[in-house]
């Protein structure tokens, strides 16, 4: 190729530009990984960046606005650790996180979603991915679709009722309630609540149903604990022919708690309470 031909094709071609703006690009990387920095204050960019460099390529500005989106939805630690773990979060347009945690609300219609804090939120998606093995990792959960947690929700009830669930309490199940009409926290904590979501379990103390709250309940166990109660109520079913009948509600003191809680169980006195005790009677393995 003569010189002329050469210089016609690198015109042609731009082959300056081409290798200006590659130098730029460079740059712009560069710029935006210390933009990144600065913005988010944290080496967990870093990590976030090695593991995948695609963010880079993102307009700073964008990046910015999605991340203090995942701020709002989860607290500024909470939202820096799980973009360390997970950078394709950042990835997500506001709209399609804000739909998935709202599919999960749906499932935890104990939780008011504008009303709810980080806490709350974290807490919950943690329990869900004890709950469910199927998950990866807790950040994974976000992934799920509502339908599929819903589904596996509903295959745990196939097998256990609501209430026999409810009824699943170590063997001072019913001393611990009667104790606790002068204490709500013992409440929460004796359906089988670490004390670490005890304060988060407030709002269940106000719960609507009852069964609900069990399905609630569920939610928030850990899932070694969650499997040692099955077990234990299947060694019981095992054995229930020997069992007695007792109501976990007979005790008057039960009663005045749920009256003091304002549920819709209470009852009032008389022979609707004393029929009402045998409806709701459940055989305990105490």
């Amino acid at each position: 190729m003569s010189a002329g031909s050469w210089a016609d094709f690198c015109i042609k071609h731009d082959l300056t530009y081409a290798r200006h703006t590659a130098k730029d690009n460079q740059l712009s990387s560069r710029m935006r990984y210390v933009q990144l920095r600065t913005a988010f204050a944290d080496t967990n960019v870093s990590r976030a960046v090695a593991k995948d460099p695609l963010l880079l390529s993102y307009c700073p500005t964008t990046l910015i606005r999605h991340m203090q989106h995942l701020q709002l939805l989860f607290g500024k630690s909470e939202a820096s650790a799980m973009v360390a773990k997970m950078p394709a979060l950042l990835h997500y347009r506001t709209a399609t996180l804000s739909a998935k945690l709202d599919g999960l609300y749906d499932l935890m219609p104990q939780a008011d979603v504008s009303k709810c804090k980080v806490g709350k939120v974290i807490g919950n998606l943690k329990a869900l991915q004890q709950l469910f093995p199927e998950t990866v990792n807790t950040i994974a959960v976000v992934e799920y679709m509502p339908t599929l947690l819903l589904s596996n929700m509903q295959k745990v009830e196939e097998k256990y009722t609501r209430m026999q669930i409810l009824c699943m309490h170590r063997p001072r199940w019913r001393k611990d309630l009667i104790a606790s009409q002068q204490k709500p926290a013992t409440f929460a904590r004796l359906l089988g609540v670490s004390h670490r979501v005890i304060d988060r379990l407030s709002f269940l103390l106000e719960h609507q149903d009852l069964a609900n709250l069990a399905a609630s309940t569920i939610l928030l166990m850990s899932r070694s604990k969650f499997a040692t109660r099955f077990e234990q109520f299947e060694a019981w079913q095992r054995q229930r022919h020997a069992a007695q009948h007792i109501s976990i509600w007979q005790s008057d003191d039960a009663l005045s708690l749920l009256d003091s809680l304002d549920h819709p169980l209470r009852l009032s006195s008389g022979s609707e309470t004393h029929s009402r005790k045998k409806e709701i009677a459940v055989i305990h393995p105490g």
